[in-house]
């Protein structure tokens, strides 16, 4: 091997250095998502409780003094509700993903694709839970990877009509491989509320037993005739990993790691070591 090859895979010393070094010089975090949303709901609540601060220690004052005072209270709240949304908001965190990402496919030889209309059905069918509309996908890139065709999306998800949820957003990455019509699934977050991260055909009732007398944090469901081969291999691997609550699910000739955040390109590539580790043990030969 030529001293100026690269490595195939992420997996060696070297494409893990690179890996933890983009992760330091990112400029979003492991919860970008979580405060992208919650940052600003925190100021508006903040600002409610200005306003009400503020009018109980002016009742001995003027009304003038007492509006005036309310008043500077919404103004500065209203400045701050706008410059943390400019900051640490959604769009400022979609802005920075897209940014990276498109750095990083240049780097990388992938294919930076951008937005895209909507997420692959199938692999939207795979980990999408119920009460959820088709997501909108974006920050796509795609490439190579363990010899696979890969993919690393972030996606918006928007609640069906009959939901009352907020509109949120998850951390895809997905690899080819044979699954020859089975299907299962492994989730690290269990505890979770499952419109969350379970997918809509998983049964969170399924083998629950045998997950606590393993001692595992995953759970596992899918086709029986692959449970106690792909199921117990795969939640080794997920077990295996730190992370936030992710579902990993094999099926629909894919591998995906469906997350709740951490939109940085370094956690992305080792996601993607996750999916071609699953991938392997599904498709041990990639053909």
């Amino acid at each position: 091997m030529r001293t100026d090859e690269q490595p195939e895979f992420l997996g060696t010393a070297r494409a893990r250095s690179r890996a933890v070094r983009a992760g330091r010089a990112s400029a979003l975090g492991r919860r970008s998502w979580t405060w992208g949303r919650g940052a600003p709901l925190l100021v508006a609540v903040g600002t409610v409780a200005g306003v009400v601060i503020a009018t109980a220690w002016t009742t001995t004052q003027p009304r003038s003094v007492q509006l005036l005072a309310v008043a500077g209270v919404l103004a500065a709240g209203a400045a701050a509700f706008a410059a943390t949304r400019a900051l640490v908001g959604a769009i400022a965190v979609r802005r920075r993903i897209e940014r990276e990402r498109r750095a990083w496919a240049e780097a990388r030889g992938w294919a930076y694709a951008g937005a895209e209309t909507a997420a692959d059905p199938a692999t939207a069918g795979l980990v999408l839970p119920r009460g959820w509309r088709a997501p909108v996908a974006f920050g796509s890139l795609r490439g190579v990877i363990g010899g696979r065709e890969a993919l690393v999306q972030s996606w918006h998800l928007r609640s069906a009509s009959t939901s009352k949820r907020q509109s949120t957003y998850r951390e895809i990455v997905s690899v080819r491989a044979r699954t020859r019509g089975h299907r299962v699934a492994v989730l690290s977050g269990v505890g979770l509320d499952p419109a969350l991260m379970k997918p809509a055909w998983v049964d969170l009732r399924t083998r629950e037993r045998d997950r606590r007398d393993r001692g595992s944090r995953a759970h596992v469901d899918g086709d029986p005739r692959v449970l106690d081969t792909w199921g117990a291999a795969i939640r080794s691997a997920v077990d295996a990993r730190a992370d936030l609550p992710v579902t990993v699910v094999a099926g629909a000739d894919r591998v995906v790691v469906c997350a709740l955040d951490d939109p940085r390109i370094a956690t992305a590539q080792e996601r993607l070591e996750l999916a071609v580790e699953v991938a392997r043990i599904v498709d041990p030969t990639g053909r």
